[in-house]
This record gives C-alpha cells, structure tokens and sequence, in this order.
C-alpha cells in the first residue's frame, strides 16, 4: 500500500481542505476514521438521493473503498 492511495483516500473521506502528510496518517485515531467514514456514506449512499444514479452509487462504493484502505493501514501500522 502506497502512501498515494492512502492520501487519496484520506482526501475523499476528510475533505480537500485538510493538509494530510505523515503526521496526519501517524494520528489518524479509529474514531475520528469511523466518524469520518460514517458522515461521507450518510452523504453518498444512493438512498439517500431522490433518484439514485449510477454517479452516486460509484461515490458510495469509493467511500467504503477508502475507508477499507485505511481501516487495513491502521491495523497493519503498529501505533505508538
């Protein structure tokens, strides 16, 4: 696993506007990862939209993607 597509990922799941480097995925703590997680499925879920397009279901998909990449980093990082 790349440190790209941990960037990436994190960039989909906490937004463009936070600066994330190594320190950020040092910290990164499980519950902050879950909230995160939880608040951009809530906005993604194809459910959740009037008519549910192929668009929104690929971002819901990409969403739990992400979450899975640095759900699976965190468990395989030994924390401090």
């Amino acid at each position: 696993m790349n440190e790209t597509t941990l960037v990436q990922a994190c960039r989909l799941l906490f937004g463009e506007d936070v600066v994330i480097g190594k320190g950020f995925l040092d910290y990164l703590q499980p519950a902050g990862l879950k909230n995160a997680y939880r608040q951009r499925a809530r906005e993604t879920h194809p459910d959740s939209h009037a008519t549910p397009a192929s668009m929104d279901i690929e971002a819901f998909f990409a969403v739990q993607q992400a979450y899975q990449t640095l759900e699976t980093m965190r468990l395989i990082t030994p924390q401090p």
